[in-house]
């Protein structure tokens, strides 16, 4: 049976759960605010995302 180092023993007591304190209400902020970013920065996937959906919404309750 052979020693561990301490960088070893320290690997493998590591645990990923152990340092994330964030909420799941701060994540999806976070995410929220990285989609608002890649759509203006990209203005023709805002274009399809955001403003043809509604047009098609309010074409098609303008024509019913």
């Amino acid at each position: 049976m052979s020693k561990l180092t301490a960088r070893e023993v320290e690997l493998t007591e590591y645990s990923i759960s152990k340092d994330n304190h964030k909420s799941f209400w701060s994540e999806i902020r976070i995410l929220i605010k990285k989609k608002l970013l890649v759509q203006v920065r990209d203005l023709r996937s805002c274009v399809m995302d955001i403003v043809l959906p509604c047009l098609m919404i309010v074409g098609g309750i303008y024509i019913s």
